[in-house]
């Protein structure tokens, strides 16, 4: 490596893990944000199967609902910094589409290969916050889902980072490819994201999906203690209620601490209340629940 080419890559890391200046563009700056203890995940009622199955879909980028999700800007770098980048991509799917890096492609190449290797790359989104109003509006169906708290040491939670909020798309250069994954726009910061990654490179679902949908559904398996905590929307039928607390009263889920949400009589904002273990009047609700579903239909 020459010497020019050695000092343009240390000073573009340097840029990278500052948030200054790239090529005339500022890049977004990693948040240092302490680990929480819980990370939540907003569910819709219909998916009771995440905690009677004890599987949860990791996401492609594309069936994500921001259009922006790893879309980095491809620019021209050094060879030595091509290389750098591509040390990273290595890390996240040895086995992916990227190879020789003796002669740096064309911004557009780069750009083509580093979009081919982020379809591998999957991500359960989550949140630092149980009472976030409009997550629970347009991801737990209106009030009428729930959320669940993980333990946010969990190692089922691979690869954790705090999305970092940008006012510009990201782009890859030394030692900042990985933000790419990490960094959304501004507009959705008050989701106070978490992200656990895998890749289908090294990672294998428990099962997957393929309904009429675009894209497979590629579900991991956790295990119940990397749960700490149920909250039920404020807005849940009965029929939904019955069943979850039906899940949650069996054994292996004995530590999880069940809540109701509920809203505020003194302003904008939720509340919750823990709710007491009656394990013998949730089963004879649902099973009173089963059996008018069961009338209905034969009407």
């Amino acid at each position: 490596m020459s010497n020019e080419a050695y000092i343009l890559a240390i000073a573009l890391a340097a840029c990278a893990a500052a948030g200054t200046l790239y090529f005339g563009i500022k890049l977004p700056r990693r948040p240092t944000v302490q680990l929480p203890k819980t990370l939540y995940k907003y569910c819709p009622a219909d998916r009771k199967d995440v905690l009677e199955g004890k599987r949860i879909r990791f996401t492609q980028a594309d069936d994500l609902n921001d259009l922006f999700e790893m879309k980095p800007v491809a620019v021209a770098t050094s060879r030595a910094a091509w290389a750098s980048a591509l040390a990273t991509v290595a890390r996240l799917n040895p086995d992916g589409p990227i190879h020789d890096c003796s002669q740096p492609p064309s911004a557009a190449e780069k750009h083509k290969r580093l979009t081919e290797t982020l379809k591998d790359v999957l991500v359960l989104c989550l949140s630092s916050a149980w009472d976030n109003i409009p997550m629970w509006a347009y991801y737990a169906g209106e009030n009428k889902g729930f959320v669940v708290g993980f333990n946010a040491e969990s190692n089922f939670l691979t690869d954790l980072k705090p999305v970092g909020y940008a006012s510009r798309p990201t782009f890859y250069g030394p030692g900042n490819f990985g933000s790419t994954i990490y960094t959304k726009g501004q507009h959705w910061k008050h989701e106070k994201e978490w992200r656990a990654v895998r890749n289908l490179g090294k990672d294998t679902p428990v099962s997957t999906l393929t309904p009429d949908a675009v894209f497979p559904i590629h579900l991991f398996a956790f295990e119940p203690k990397d749960i700490t905590e149920v909250t039920l929307g404020h807005r849940m039928s009965m029929e939904v209620r019955s069943a979850l607390l039906r899940i949650l009263h069996q054994p292996e889920y004995n530590h999880v601490t069940v809540w109701q949400a509920d809203p505020s009589n003194e302003r904008f904002a939720l509340q919750r209340r823990q709710l007491t273990r009656k394990p013998d009047l949730h089963r004879r609700l649902a099973e009173v629940s089963h059996e008018w579903d069961q009338f209905i239909r034969e009407q």
